[in-house]
């Protein structure tokens, strides 16, 4: 189908060229409605579009070869039947056409593949959201369950911020009511006051030598009652502190 596109295009040209609303009588002094190189123009561009420049090219040879047989000729043509200047406009219509069209084709089929890849990648990237926010869940879930167990708490601080944050369990041995805003301040009201130094001073030094401490201190209760834990830090630098206890 698509290689009779170009003699398909020619033809309606033709027959719309002597068709009523074409030539005239020679006695007529008017011109034609439609002048047949605009046809024919017309049909090497609707080839070039629907067809690419293949056909564009085909449909101007046609034309050329064609239209002579149509209309008087007023000047001579090569080896007398090839009308070389209309198929030079013919051609060079046919080429534009079929090079832009195909052009466009190709960068609308890049677009879309852009787009397919891209929603691809979306939709895996909110899949490995999921199972890792999934695992997160898990494990977090895991880990209240072992300081319940243990007795043990764990907390995070971001010493450029000072912002802290504990875990449950660490409310539940500070003593502290959940609603209650995290800060080291807090967690040092809950420390013997003896051992409030050298834990400031543990603090201060991991900080300055970004190395992890290990120190025993003791927490007071809200009831008099004193609890011990034992508080391990992770790493303490210029960005993240997380220890747990």
């Amino acid at each position: 189908m698509r290689y009779a596109l170009a003699p398909l295009c020619v033809g309606v040209a033709a027959l719309l060229h002597i068709a009523p609303i074409g030539p005239l009588p020679a006695w007529s002094s008017f011109p034609p409605p439609i002048h047949p190189t605009t046809l024919f123009q017309v049909s090497v561009v609707a080839a070039a579009w629907f067809g690419g420049t293949g056909q564009g090219l085909l449909a101007a040879l046609l034309a050329t070869l064609i239209l002579p047989l149509l209309i008087t000729m007023n000047y001579p043509l090569v080896a007398g039947f090839f009308d070389l200047p209309r198929f030079l406009g013919f051609g060079i219509t046919g080429v534009a056409v079929g090079w832009g069209i195909t052009f466009a084709r190709r960068a609308q089929a890049a677009l879309r593949e852009g787009e397919l890849e891209l929603r691809k990648a979306r939709d895996e990237l909110e899949i490995r959201v999921l199972e890792q926010t999934a695992e997160l869940r898990r494990s977090q879930a895991l880990l209240a369950e072992a300081e319940k167990l243990s007795r043990t708490g764990s907390f995070g601080w971001k010493s450029l911020t000072g912002a802290v944050a504990w875990s449950e369990e660490t409310f539940r041995i500070l003593e502290y009511d959940r609603a209650s805003k995290p800060t080291v301040e807090l967690a040092l009201q809950r420390v013997y006051p003896q051992d409030a130094t050298l834990v400031k001073e543990a603090i201060e030094r991991a900080l300055r030598e970004q190395q992890p401490p290990s120190r025993k201190a003791w927490a007071w209760g809200s009831r008099s009652a004193a609890r011990s834990s034992r508080t391990t830090a992770a790493s303490f630098g210029p960005h993240r502190t997380m220890a747990r206890g």
